[in-house]
């Protein structure tokens, strides 16, 4: 059964904008570059790989407008190496063979695509193949551009397209999620800055220590080279405190739920020694070790002697 061509399938996509709506679903006509860039965009934040195979020549490359964009695809599918699922594509890229894909039904079985057509009027058709590949190789996009004279959309193209629709409204909603989360923290960070205290974090096992700017203003170590955090800071502890110390991070390997303030003091790199209060807190499992270590310091008096 034959059905009319969508002229939207916004509604899969609430909160998206006008910018998704109009280039991938509302308007036909949009510029192809539009919908490159669009698609490269938030593809090149999920990490997948992008091709395009041209038809009818059957080429397999990288798009100028995606390579723009800062894709790129995983080194056997530029050089038309051989990677089951995607044995079918290795050809045509080596130009044993010609991709010619007009509707679902002639999709390759092995590749277990979702499929949804992107445009379908006119000249030009632009077909987005979700493949899932073996364990560990993970999403990737494929968009064949063929010419095709204008038809309906087919029942199962349609219903493709609202489960593309939806795929592309959940990786939305991430990025969006991840951006407002980093907002946050760079919110966070500066009303440390503003109150005089530098944060830290500490993932036991990787033998290092994140520091953020404003603990580098603390301690006077913003703008050295090479700056290695924890020896560092071990050698600018006063020997009393130092004492036993081979880590930063009070009885590291204990069982969490352990929080801690301490005063030390910290020669600067001018040579005085200030005093500071330094909070901190294990978090993780209440049944092991901490998975993450927390703290912020600031500085209580200066002493020269």
């Amino acid at each position: 059964m034959d059905i009319p061509y969508p002229p939207a399938l916004h509604h899969h996509l609430p909160s998206t904008g006008d910018l998704v709506d109009s280039v991938i679903f509302g308007d036909p006509d949009a510029p192809v570059n539009l919908l490159l860039e669009l698609l490269g965009d938030r593809l090149r934040l999920a990490r997948a790989s992008v091709l395009r195979v041209d038809r009818p020549s059957g080429r397999v490359g990288v798009a100028h407008e995606w390579q723009a964009a800062g894709i790129e695809p995983t080194a056997g599918y530029m050089e038309g190496i051989p990677l089951h699922p995607f044995r079918w594509l290795a050809d045509a890229a080596a130009g044993r063979g010609v991709v010619q894909v007009d509707d679902v039904a002639q999709l390759p079985s092995e590749a277990q695509p979702e499929v949804a057509f992107l445009r379908n009027r006119a000249t030009t058709a632009f077909m987005a193949v979700l493949l899932q590949g073996e364990a560990g190789e993970g999403p990737g996009l494929l968009l064949l551009e063929g010419v095709t004279g204008p038809r309906p959309w087919l029942a199962a193209e349609a219903a493709a397209a609202g489960r593309l629709a939806r795929v592309l409204e959940r990786e939305l909603r991430r990025i969006r999620t991840e951006a407002n989360l980093l907002r946050s923290e760079e919110r966070y960070h500066a009303v440390l800055d503003l109150a005089g205290l530098g944060a830290w974090e500490w993932i036991p096992g990787t033998g290092g220590i994140h520091l953020s700017d404003g603990l580098l203003q603390v301690l006077g170590w913003a703008g050295e080279d090479n700056l290695q955090p924890v020896p560092r800071w071990l050698r600018a502890l006063h020997p009393d405190d130092r004492k036993g110390m081979r880590s930063p991070v009070p009885d590291a390997e204990n069982s969490v739920g352990r929080d801690w303030v301490r005063e030390v003091r910290v020669r600067l790199p001018g040579g005085e020694w200030s005093l500071m209060q330094e909070t901190g807190e294990k978090l993780g499992s209440a049944h092991g070790p901490a998975s993450c270590v927390i703290g912020v310091l600031h500085r209580v008096f200066h002493r020269t002697t």
